[in-house]
């Protein structure tokens, strides 16, 4: 891009995205209020289990392994997501984050992380899962 352009862009960032925001204020994906992507009430309200399970018979597991009794012939050592993904605020965070393309969710979600690994003391290790194609 032409450096005038970017500078006439720059100029017009300020303005456009309080016009924007004038026009189109953030709102809780989840409950609708006014102000942020998700209020505080609604985060407040993602609970963690105390423990982790066998994600087939609930049993008490290190990090969602299978227990010996379900182990059996599964290919799977073991099962387990670092968010409550049945949790509805949860959910709507993460639908509306790869499918309404809201990226500025992305501190959110990373909040959320943290708070799983804070919570079952997990050493800092991520990986990606990939937003739909047409959303990028």
């Amino acid at each position: 891009m032409h450096p005038a352009a970017l500078r006439l862009r720059g100029t017009l960032a300020a303005p456009v995205g309080w016009l924007a925001e004038a026009l189109f204020p953030c709102r809780c994906v989840s409950c609708g209020a006014f102000g942020a992507w998700c209020c505080p009430a609604c985060l407040a309200q993602v609970r963690y289990p105390r423990t982790l399970a066998c994600p087939q018979c609930g049993a008490s597991e290190a990090l969602g392994a299978f227990c010996p009794s379900c182990r059996g012939t599964q290919a799977l050592r073991g099962v387990w997501a670092p968010l409550p993904y049945g949790h509805p605020v949860v959910r709507e965070l993460i639908r509306a984050y790869k499918y309404d393309g809201i990226s500025e969710l992305n501190e959110v979600l990373v909040n959320l992380l943290g708070a799983t690994l804070r919570t079952y003391a997990l050493p800092p290790a991520w990986g990606a899962v990939p937003r739909n194609a047409w959303v990028l």
